[in-house]
This record gives C-alpha cells, sequence and structure tokens, in this order.
C-alpha cells in the first residue's frame, strides 16, 4: 500500500472508532442483506406464490385438455358396429389401393406413352 492509501485507512479507521452502536448495527444489517443475507419478506412471499401457480397450472390443463370419447362407450360402439357402409367402403379402397400398387409398373408405362404419343401429334 502507499502512504496515501494507509493515511486514508487510518483516518477511516479513526471516524468507524467514533460511530455509536445502533448505526453499526444498522450498517451491519445492509451489509449482510447486501452480500446474499436472507430477506425474510422474500422467502415468505415465495413458497405461496410458487403453490399457487403450480395450483393454477393444474386446474387450465385439466379445463384446457379435452376428455377424449372412445369407441367402447355403448353409443360410439353401437353406431360403429350399426355402420356397414362404412366397412364395405373401406374394404373397396383397400382393395384399389391394392390394385394400383400390383399395377404401378403398367401405370408408368401408360403415362410414358402417352405422353410420346401427344409429343409426337
Amino acid at each position: 500500500m502507499t502512504m496515501d492509501e494507509q493515511q486514508l485507512q487510518q483516518q477511516l479507521r479513526g471516524e468507524e472508532q467514533r460511530l455509536d452502536t445502533t448505526t453499526v448495527a444498522n450498517l451491519s444489517r445492509a451489509r449482510e442483506t447486501a452480500l446474499g443475507g436472507k430477506s425474510p419478506r422474500q422467502h415468505q412471499l415465495f413458497r405461496p406464490a410458487l403453490g399457487g401457480l403450480a395450483l393454477a397450472s393444474v386446474i387450465a390443463l385439466i379445463l384446457v385438455l379435452p376428455t377424449h370419447n372412445t369407441p367402447t362407450t355403448p353409443k360410439d360402439s353401437e353406431d360403429l358396429y350399426e355402420n356397414i357402409d362404412f366397412y364395405s367402403w373401406m374394404a373397396e379402397s383397400d382393395h384399389k389401393l391394392q390394385d394400383l400398387y400390383d399395377n404401378i409398373d403398367f401405370y408408368h408405362w401408360l403415362a410414358e406413352t402417352e405422353l410420346n404419343t401427344k409429343s409426337q401429334s
């Protein structure tokens, strides 16, 4: 330390010795709070606020998420089993798709042939 720093330090120590006990106690509390000491008011409000936020989130999820109707309910399963048209349409569609996949090479050849005849005429 330089000479000036030593003189300043001695002057501050002398000023510190002249402080009353109330001021020293207030400064100590302020220093502890500033250095990360617990703030009683902060911790009292934090837990209830966190709990309230969690509760509100759960309630919002319950209200927002729809309930899914499954075909296990009697009304839905009856409608599903009674609708024969739906099953026949599905069977026909599956059959048509299977035909398309089985004959895909033919359809490619047909499309190429039609393009060639159109380009020649």
